[in-house]
């Protein structure tokens, strides 16, 4: 399907080109995304930042339309070739790379996805703490949110994905053990009340101990956070609630 388009970004000022891309859709305009224009850290986005700081918006042109993945590729390495990049004082381009690569929608193979996830699990704790300081109190807005859900509104995995996710998360034991962990420290004893004596029914040490016991670990949790009043005719609350 030939869905591909290569386009270029234009600065106003000057009419100078200043980055060529390829992709299909709207991703020709997602640099301008607020996730973009605050956590990317290239050359590209650094020279964006610049010009909305300037209030400036840059111009962008299609180049060529209507092509092939493989076609698209070809194409942006043409013009990045003919118009050169600043990184190697060839020209005037953000662009590292002399195009061509990427996966412009592809999905990743199971390898690519597990080495992706090895990546982080190797990751130190002060690389991790410095990731999450970046992260912390800087809230998606309402826009961003949306733009997230409509790219992601519709969105069909190939039947092959799950059962590669599953093979992933089980071979990954340094995740399986991290989650128990965490499930177990988060884990809250639970007990349910008659409404009318407030006599403790039964106790259970968490609210997935009472899920295994036959209960319905939604509702509980529901009566539990406010949301319900009752689950079969109890009161459910923390253990440690007044």
């Amino acid at each position: 399907m030939n869905k591909f388009y290569v386009y270029v970004y234009i600065d106003p000022r000057t009419d100078r080109p200043f980055y060529v891309g390829k992709g299909f859709g709207k991703r020709a305009y997602a640099h301008l995304s607020p996730f973009n224009m605050t956590h990317q850290r290239t050359h590209f986005a650094n020279t964006l930042r610049k010009m909305a700081r300037e209030h400036v918006l840059p111009r962008v042109r299609l180049l060529a339309t209507g092509l092939s993945e493989g076609d698209a590729h070809a194409y942006e390495r043409f013009f990045i070739l003919a118009l050169g990049r600043r990184d190697n004082n060839t020209g005037c381009l953000c662009n590292h790379t002399n195009g061509g690569e990427g996966n412009c929608g592809r999905i990743a193979s199971l390898e690519e996805r597990f080495k992706k996830r090895q990546n982080a699990l190797d990751m130190s704790s002060e690389t991790r703490q410095k990731i999450s300081a970046f992260h912390k109190g800087r809230p998606k807005t309402k826009e961003h949110r949306q733009k997230i859900g409509q790219a992601l509104k519709g969105r069909k995995h190939p039947p092959e994905f799950g059962a590669n996710q599953s093979v992933i998360k089980r071979a990954d034991l340094q995740a399986i053990e991290r989650c128990r962990q965490l499930a177990a420290k988060q884990a809250k004893p639970i007990e349910c009340v008659d409404p009318v004596t407030m006599i403790v029914v039964s106790r259970f040490e968490s609210q997935h101990a009472a899920h295994r016991a036959g209960f319905n670990q939604g509702a509980v949790s529901q009566c539990i956070h406010g949301h319900k009043k009752h689950y079969k005719g109890l009161i459910w609350r923390f253990a440690d609630a007044l």
